[in-house]
């Protein structure tokens, strides 16, 4: 039978309303297409510069000769994967969380796995500039308002001005902050909360850059417990950001519902995945990941800070980001094409996180501290550039 051909009557090729309001998330894939093969210092990258332990790669391997790797699994993640992400967050909080795990195929989908459970089409969700536009997209495609509040000149979010109201729904705390990189300290961790649980709000902690942080920091000891979910990933500490696995812990009542959301979108979380997170649990202690960061993370971030402290850069406790202001001026996506075409850097433009006026300097992938210096300087030319007005 011939295929048909022509103009079919009655279709549209504009896309639903919630895939068109996606284009400022989208610039994140157009600006890799449209740069990645140029780009001699890519910025971007929101891993680690290390890669697996050789327990983690060995797991993989013989998961390959596993018969369950290619059967359906239990829908919350593997048992043992389960009991072990269990122990660790019982040694997190000093107590037992008494909380369900599911594992998922990276943390941006336990995230919508979380807002399609609690959340109804025309709830506004809380979430802090500058904000994740992981979190922000996630919003737009499960039909929900994204009410954005402002932080403070420090980025970190004031409790006074929330703006809760009755068709507030959940309030999401991203600590260390992407693209900030500021932490969320204990006791104003704590303000929310008790804010989120007068007003009968759920409070969301994502805690994916949990491992590093500087200067005597510490990030979230909150539990989930009624009003509060944790959610949690492989992709950063472990280096397994290409094996999509993370996973959130919430308060028991909710299992009917999110083994029901888990089981249509994802089914469960790819066996070979979550066979190399239990190796990496098991052997790759949270001393190794400090060693990694100490010896590591730790020069990287100082190189950087010798550059972008020179342009009013607030100084980040966490992750291994720099969100770094631009003159008033210059536009982020200004900024993003001029690094590129001149200087060979990509870096994210501020747009992306609610905030025109910066952009998002990313260090942790740099592969040695040669590569980290000769970026460092490119940069350094460039903002030196750019706040000297552009040629």
């Amino acid at each position: 039978m011939d295929r048909p051909t022509g103009t079919l009557v009655g279709f549209s090729s504009s896309g639903s309303k919630r895939i068109t309001s996606l284009e400022e998330s989208s610039l994140v894939t157009q600006y890799l297409e449209t740069y990645g093969t140029n780009v001699t210092f890519n910025l971007t990258m929101g891993t680690p510069f290390w890669s697996p332990c050789e327990s983690v790669q060995q797991a993989i391997i013989q998961s390959c000769s596993l018969p369950e790797t290619y059967r359906y699994g239990a829908t919350s993640g593997i048992s043992q994967l389960q009991v072990e992400l269990g122990k660790r967050l019982d040694r997190k909080f000093a107590s037992s969380c008494a909380s369900e795990v599911m594992i998922c195929a990276g943390s941006n989908q336990g995230f919508l796995n979380i807002l399609l459970c609690l959340c109804n089409p025309g709830d506004q969700i809380i979430l802090f500039r500058p904000y994740y536009f992981s979190h922000y997209t996630a919003c737009l495609l499960a039909g929900l308002e994204p009410v954005v509040v402002h932080t403070d000149s420090d980025f970190l979010p004031p409790p006074q001005s929330l703006k809760i109201t009755d068709k507030t729904k959940l309030v999401v705390v991203v600590s260390p902050g992407n693209p900030s990189g500021r932490v969320v300290g204990v006791d104003l961790m704590r303000c929310l909360y008790q804010l989120c649980s007068q007003k009968g709000v759920w409070l969301l902690i994502d805690e994916a850059y949990e491992h590093f942080t500087f200067d005597g920091a510490e990030s979230n000891s909150f539990s989930a417990t009624d009003g509060v979910i944790n959610l949690y990933t492989f992709s950063k500490s472990h280096s397994l950001a290409g094996l999509r696995v993370g996973y959130f812990c919430y308060p028991h009542y909710l299992r009917k519902h999110m083994l029901e959301i888990q089981d249509t979108i994802a089914t469960h979380a790819c066996h070979l995945a979550q066979r190399a997170a239990l190796a990496a649990i098991n052997n790759c202690s949270d001393d190794w990941i400090r060693q990694q960061v100490q010896q590591g993370i730790v020069p990287r971030r100082e190189i950087f800070w010798q550059v972008v402290s020179r342009y009013h850069t607030c100084k980040a406790d966490g992750g291994f980001f720099f969100f770094v202001p631009l003159p008033k001026n210059v536009s982020s996506y200004q900024a993003v094409d001029y690094l590129m075409k001149h200087y060979g850097i990509l870096v994210f433009p501020g747009d992306l996180f609610g905030m025109s006026n910066y952009l998002r300097v990313s260090y942790g992938s740099l592969s040695s501290l040669e590569e980290t210096r000769k970026a460092a300087m490119n940069l350094k030319m460039a903002l030196d550039t750019l706040w000297d007005g552009m040629e």
